[in-house]
């Protein structure tokens, strides 16, 4: 019979050492992972965040945060810093400075860590969303730019109809529907008096409702006594 006393019995095999997957990760992950101390300090650094920067991490270390920063948002980073001490956690957008001095925009999401630790530290993870902000601010000024083009098109457009119905006669249609006549004849008025009223009424010269419409200076005439423009509408 076998002696199965705890004396007696075989030690247990033990596995190998398992690979510190934790470490691997932060060693080659593309997030930007970073602690640092609550007057900002850094403590440690993932290598893709010191390669971003343009600086090994043992370089990386050794710069303040503050100045890591763009000048004109580094008033900012106290605000921050009271911030993670008062809500524990803090997320939004910042830009830094690379070391050859190239902008660079981060979105960031740190939380507050005061269990496991001697002293309080931030644990910071951010990504690098430049390429994206740049895309997004394209394609606003696109937009702006489209939108000035189609008002501009319209306006264009616009003053074409208009001119097209004062030079072709309402007789050239003698097939269109009565409404849409009438709706021909209405836009051909209202044009007529705008331009009336921009010029104060006066027809002929250089400053005139005749030269600005394209027309003869009887023709206008004609077509104000056609359409029934008085002088109390000027």
């Amino acid at each position: 019979m076998n002696d199965l006393s705890p004396s007696r019995k075989a030690p247990r095999k033990r596995p190998a050492k398992a690979r510190d997957w934790a470490v691997d990760m932060v060693e080659h992950s593309h997030d930007l992972l970073c602690t640092h101390t609550l007057d900002g300090r850094l403590l440690s650094a993932n290598p893709a965040s010191a390669r971003l920067l343009g600086y090994t991490v043992e370089e990386l270390l050794r710069v303040p945060m503050r100045e890591l920063l763009a000048p004109e948002v580094r008033q900012e980073f106290e605000e921050y810093l009271e911030r993670i001490r008062r809500e524990k956690t803090a997320s939004g957008h910042l830009i830094v400075l690379t070391r050859s001095g190239e902008r660079r925009i981060w979105e960031y999401h740190n939380t507050l860590v005061t269990k496991g630790s001697a002293a309080p530290l931030v644990m910071g993870s951010a990504r690098d969303v430049t390429q994206q902000k740049s895309a997004e601010r394209e394609l606003r000024e696109a937009e702006v730019q489209f939108r000035a083009s189609a008002e501009k098109l319209r306006h264009k457009l616009q003053a074409f109809i208009e001119l097209s119905l004062l030079s072709s006669p309402l007789a050239a249609f003698p097939a269109a529907p009565q409404t849409v006549r009438e709706t021909l004849r209405e836009r051909e008025r209202d044009y007529i008096v705008r331009v009336l009223r921009e010029t104060r009424g006066i027809i002929s010269g250089p400053s005139g409702a005749a030269l600005k419409l394209g027309l003869k200076r009887t023709t206008l005439q004609s077509k104000i006594k056609q359409l029934g423009i008085s002088r109390a509408e000027l």
